[in-house]
């Protein structure tokens, strides 16, 4: 493999900013009224970032976005993308402009993917496009290509008794489906009834500049599972899918192209009431692993979900929450973390938020996490914030 420094750590894809990011912490969102929160954010290709996020009020929600200079002041107003919808992505697009993604779910067990593209200035293009009409859940992470068109990594299923399973899709500009999508599953496990005990998803996905990319995502069975990376060319078609590693319970891949064209990938293992392992493993530019490590062992979290993105200086940085809960309320610390190329470590781990929140105002996941590489070695680390007063925030921590 070859190429440049494109990477999206939520799963959307954007260069790296074009600016050198100011050390200092800052709230994204301007409406405080219910809770804000499953922000993603994407450079964009004049200088500065947006980032779009979910408000949630009385059961329902939207979707906004706010762009932000380089220095961390917003321009313009917050927008309202969607009027109901949740689970946003976002990524630049070739014209210098970007794209937003959702879900929406107007009835029951059923979840629509969604988009609306806007010009560099933040003006919606055209009107918001449905792309897909799907049963029970549709979690896509956009990816914009050099020539105008775009990729959805979603994690979907087929039915209301599923399997879940990932698929891949390219889209022109307009929304128009191009070339066949590609689906993600797992048969791991042979079906043997009426029930698939495999289930496929988590992806993330990260591409070169000539416009190939690759998806990480899980592939489970009764007790076995594998991080799989899934490589595709330019036009969408898959090339390879290669097996990265195997246990008993892994989850939430992350993937970032390098400088170099090399490329890193995280995952985490360990069963949801066990002890957690945060893993990190870098590739050359020819795609032959460099060793993997153990970041993070023993952990003692109910969850703990990455993030990575690259940095101009050739390495990257890995950002990680770790979730618990007592008797009384959820407890998240995130970290952050700068790797050389290579996988060195360059310094060690730094603490970038801290957050306890009571049980009654975590009943859905309004938290935060992704991670933006700018120039100089800077990166940005979005994250959610809980004060009793206002419910959930989305903050951003900058460090160079």
């Amino acid at each position: 493999m070859s190429g440049g420094s494109v990477t999206g750590p939520s799963g959307g894809v954007s260069a790296p900013l074009a600016a050198q990011l100011q050390p200092g912490d800052f709230t994204i969102n301007t409406t405080t009224a219910g809770d804000q929160g499953r922000a993603a954010v994407a450079s964009l290709p004049g200088g500065g970032f947006v980032a779009v996020w979910s408000t949630s009020t009385g059961g329902a929600s939207d979707v906004r976005l706010q762009r932000f200079g380089a220095d961390g002041q917003a321009m313009g107003a917050e927008q309202v993308v969607a009027a109901a919808g949740s689970s946003a992505g976002v990524t630049a697009m070739a014209d210098g402009g970007f794209l937003v993604s959702w879900s929406a779910s107007p009835f029951m067990y059923e979840a629509n993917g969604h988009a609306q593209r806007f010009d560099a200035h933040g003006a919606p293009v055209g009107g918001p496009v449905q792309l897909v009409a799907t049963f029970f859940k549709y979690v896509s992470r956009p990816l914009g290509l050099p020539d105008g068109s775009y990729v959805l990594a979603a994690d979907t299923t087929m039915s209301r008794f599923g399997p879940e399973h990932g698929v891949v899709t390219r889209y022109a500009a307009d929304g128009t489906v191009m070339g066949t999508p590609v689906r993600l599953a797992s048969q791991l496990t042979p079906q043997t009834g009426a029930f698939d005990p495999n289930w496929a998803g988590g992806t993330s996905a990260a591409r070169w500049p000539d416009g190939r990319f690759a998806v990480a995502w899980i592939a489970s069975g009764t007790g076995v599972a594998q991080v799989r990376l899934t490589r595709f060319d330019a036009q969408a078609s898959e090339v390879a899918t290669e097996s990265v590693a195997s246990g008993t319970v892994l989850q939430h891949p992350a993937v970032a192209v390098l400088a170099g064209g090399g490329f890193a990938l995280s995952w985490v293992s360990g069963a949801h009431d066990a002890t957690k392992t945060l893993w990190l493993e870098a590739f050359g530019a020819d795609g032959v692993s460099l060793g993997r490590q153990a970041v993070a062992s023993d952990l003692q979290a109910a969850a703990v979900m990455p993030r990575l993105a690259a940095l101009d200086t050739g390495g990257f940085v890995l950002g990680w929450k770790s979730v618990n809960y007592d008797a009384t309320a959820m407890n998240r610390t995130v970290s952050v973390q700068r790797f050389a190329a290579g996988g060195q470590a360059s310094g060690g781990a730094e603490a970038i938020s801290a957050v306890s929140a009571p049980l009654d105002a975590v009943t859905f996941d309004v938290d935060s996490l992704d991670v933006l590489g700018g120039t100089g070695g800077s990166f940005l680390v979005v994250h959610g914030a809980y004060a009793a007063a206002t419910g959930w925030d989305v903050r951003a921590s900058t460090r160079r």
